[in-house]
């Protein structure tokens, strides 16, 4: 997975395993102890494992955590494309943020904001990311497919492999 910012910067980057894929797109499994890298940062690893939803169609990517105060989070980006074995992206900042106590709203406004004056997001990019959130915000807090139970079961699905326990037991 490889994000990049406006103009090219480096962003997050790190390695998944393709999980399999359904009617919404491709899921990718990001297990526990999974090292994450933003830009040239040090490395951070991943405490609990996540999946992440590459989307058919959209110009956003998700993410379900297996544990913590975030339940699932969307960044908007372009469209998402693969490029031999990588995805990549372009993220716009704005993020839409599912807690597991059930708030949802949309995060890093202010960064989107200034980033499209500094980074000098097109007139077009901004309306299409600004229209992508609002939509992701509705059908996140709506638990619309497959912001409802899918997300989770695809965990479990992933958790089995970073443990060896039955998805059964995970859930």
């Amino acid at each position: 997975m490889e994000f990049t910012k406006w103009g090219g910067a480096r962003h997050w980057h790190y390695a998944l395993d393709e999980l399999g894929s359904d009617v919404f797109g491709t899921w990718f499994t990001g297990p526990p102890g999974l090292l994450l890298q933003r830009g040239d940062e040090p490395p951070i690893q991943e405490a609990n494992g996540f999946v992440k939803l590459v989307p058919v169609a959209g110009e956003w990517i998700a993410l379900w955590r297996a544990g913590g105060d975030v339940a699932i989070y969307v960044d908007v980006t372009d469209t998402p494309r693969r490029v031999c074995d990588r995805i990549e992206a372009i993220d716009l900042d704005l993020d839409v943020i599912a807690l597991r106590d059930g708030r949802v709203f949309i995060d890093d406004v202010d960064e989107f904001e200034d980033h499209r004056i500094v980074l000098g997001y097109p007139t077009e990019v901004v309306a299409s990311a600004r229209a992508t959130a609002a939509w992701l915000l509705e059908h996140v807090e709506a638990k619309t497919p497959p912001f409802d139970e899918t997300g989770r079961l695809w965990l479990a699905k992933a958790a089995t492999r970073w443990t060896g326990a039955s998805e059964s037991d995970i859930r």
